[in-house]
């Protein structure tokens, strides 16, 4: 069986700035097709064994597979490999941008991943789309590297995807990318964000991205927190405290939502969290349900009332509401 080491490409995009370790997944058309191959690759094609992410770039199956077998959500995988396929391809100055970059970042969303990769470009560039690109052009401003390419800086992408992108996914990309663990720091402030708003100017969508970076606040630990509090705002529940500890004699819990107005502690439960630690044999998701029946047993023993959704929960937004009203959660009063 033909295999990525076997034919590596013999060059990569300027817009790498030098191969990254991933660069021998793909291949390039233009490569094969100067070493007179290209009959072999339109029968790798065929077979499956390769796979087209942009244009004139194929990925080797066999890499998706080793992906996913390292715990890379499929979707995950499938955009970052267009990404990387994209820049391959590039110019130079070509950056990744908006929810491409958000990728990048490990921010996260419920939504899928769009199928054209985002990039940015400066003015006097060309502006040409393409059914595997997606390119802005505006002026790119500070960027770095991220998995070996040129990507807007964390506050850029927050800004780019709250203007641009559906409200609900800008929300959670925002959220997560503002969150403040309880050791540690957030990817980027929300006064960063906002400046970068600022820079825009009277761009379209600024006015509705700032209104939406403020509610994010401090922001949420995953995107199913996100959902959750933006659909709680939305319906005009009390704002949550989020991430409160809780302590017995077993030791601490984080709860994702507390109403200490009425005594009462929300949790939102995604099918990762269960399966993130699976062998394959449903063992240690078990154990991961046992567990979180156990946590919730000793919060209920602290006195507390304990509701929970789960990201299914989450698509039907009057059955959340219903949820949340039927378990007494106040409304803020106009």
């Amino acid at each position: 069986m033909t295999t990525a080491a076997q034919h590596p490409p013999t060059k990569t995009s300027t817009a790498l700035g030098g191969p990254p370790p991933w660069v021998d997944e793909f291949v390039r058309v233009r490569d094969w097709r100067a070493e007179g191959r290209e009959a072999e690759l339109r029968t790798l094609i065929a077979r499956g064994e390769l796979v087209p992410v942009s244009r004139g770039v194929a990925r080797w199956a066999s890499s998706a597979r080793a992906a996913v077998a390292r715990g890379e959500h499929p979707r995950d995988d499938a955009h970052r490999a267009r990404i990387r396929g994209s820049m391959l391809v590039a110019s130079p100055r070509a950056v990744v941008s908006h929810l491409s970059a958000a990728l990048l970042w490990g921010l996260s969303s419920l939504e899928p991943w769009p199928h054209r990769v985002a990039h940015t470009v400066a003015p006097g560039l060309s502006s040409r789309s393409s059914r595997w690109v997606e390119r802005h052009v505006h002026p790119v401003g500070a960027t770095a590297r991220v998995d070996g390419m040129a990507t807007t800086a964390v506050a850029r992408t927050i800004a780019d995807v709250a203007r641009t992108a559906r409200r609900d996914q800008a929300f959670c990309v925002a959220a997560t990318g503002l969150f403040i663990p309880r050791r540690g720091q957030a990817l980027v402030s929300l006064d960063e964000v906002r400046a970068e708003l600022d820079a825009v100017g009277a761009a379209r969508g600024v006015r509705a991205a700032r209104a939406l970076i403020e509610q994010v606040g401090f922001g949420c630990e995953s995107a199913a927190e996100a959902m959750s509090l933006l659909l709680m705002l939305d319906a005009d529940f009390i704002r949550p405290q989020q991430q409160t500890v809780f302590s017995d004699a077993e030791g601490p819990m984080i709860v994702d939502c507390w109403w200490p107005e009425v005594g009462l502690i929300g949790e939102c439960d995604g099918v990762t969290k269960y399966l993130r630690t699976d062998r394959g044999d449903g063992l240690a998701a078990s154990a991961a349900v046992v567990a979180e029946k156990r946590r919730e047993d000793r919060l209920r023993a602290l006195g507390f009332r304990v509701i929970r959704w789960t990201t299914k929960t989450l698509k039907d937004a009057r059955a959340f509401v219903a949820l949340l009203t039927t378990a007494g959660v106040p409304r803020v009063r106009r």
